[in-house]
């Protein structure tokens, strides 16, 4: 029989409020893109140089 490879237990399971590691990833993309878009925006809507 071959020894099944155990994953250790935080790597699997709940992180806090998320549900496992590739939510949590996937939250911490969509708010940096989402950061990056609202900074975009601002610098554009709040550029008082251009005439």
């Amino acid at each position: 029989m071959e020894e099944q490879e155990k994953q250790p237990e935080d790597d699997s399971g709940r992180i806090g409020i998320f549900p496992s590691w590739n939510a949590l990833y996937a939250t911490v993309v969509v708010y940096t893109l989402a950061m990056i878009v609202l900074l975009y925006v601002f610098t554009v809507l709040l550029d008082y140089s251009s005439p």
